[in-house]
């Protein structure tokens, strides 16, 4: 397996992942530098034992530092992320959506870069549904069954995908869920027009769709 980011996997496969998680937590506000190596490191773990929720995590944590600390260093990150990318997309679909969703949080959604990304991190949906992940015990992540689907279209703001999938496998608590962040996103921001507009209605109608279940309620 090629070196996640060029780093040295030798010393890691002693190091549990979580424990390699807390020090680059404990580190990244005290010593930045130090961090973004820890971080690196943990990909490499993450991504070698399949811990997708880790790799995304660490992913979007490196970031933060690198944007705080060293924000010319993002351009390299970035690079780097894409050259992954591209050596997992034909044989590691999975891996290949954690490193499109970690690149479409580097640059700007709407650009032809970030929109290509976007597509690239959902465009297996099946496969990511049957993904499951450890969570940090959300509450509604059950209602999704902890798949990995939710997570990279949560972190996208991508609900439109995720509402057409759950609505198409019939997750009502899903679909509900998903459409009801739909509305939410697409809300007037301030409170005069959010009055004047049919918002309220249409959260009326949502509640009265999935009045037979309890989240609906």
């Amino acid at each position: 397996m090629i070196p996640l980011l060029m780093f040295s996997s030798l010393g890691l496969r002693a190091q549990k992942i979580e424990q390699m998680w807390n020090n680059a937590q404990s580190i990244a506000q005290s010593k930045p530098q130090d961090a973004i190596r820890a971080y690196d490191d943990l990909m490499l773990k993450a991504e070698q034992e399949k811990r997708y929720d880790i790799l995304l995590n660490a992913g979007v944590e490196r970031r933060m530092v690198t944007m705080n600390w060293a924000p010319d260093s993002l351009l390299p990150y970035a690079e780097r992320l894409k050259k992954r990318e591209a050596l997992m997309r034909r044989n590691e679909p999975v891996l290949s959506s954690i490193y499109s969703t970690l690149l479409c949080a580097l640059g700007k959604s709407d650009s032809p870069d970030g929109q290509a990304y976007a597509q690239l991190a959902l465009a297996h949906p099946e496969l990511l549904a049957r993904t499951r992940v450890k969570t940090k015990g959300n509450t509604i992540d059950k209602y999704f069954h902890y798949d990995l689907l939710h997570i990279i279209g949560y972190t996208l703001g991508d609900f439109s995908t995720l509402q057409s999938y759950y609505s198409r496998v019939g997750n009502r608590p899903a679909t509900f869920f998903t459409s009801l962040e739909m509305l939410k996103q697409n809300a007037p921001t301030d409170k005069a027009s959010l009055l004047k507009s049919n918002y309220l209605h249409q959260l009326d109608s949502l509640a009265q769709a999935y009045h037979d279940i309890k989240e609906g309620g």
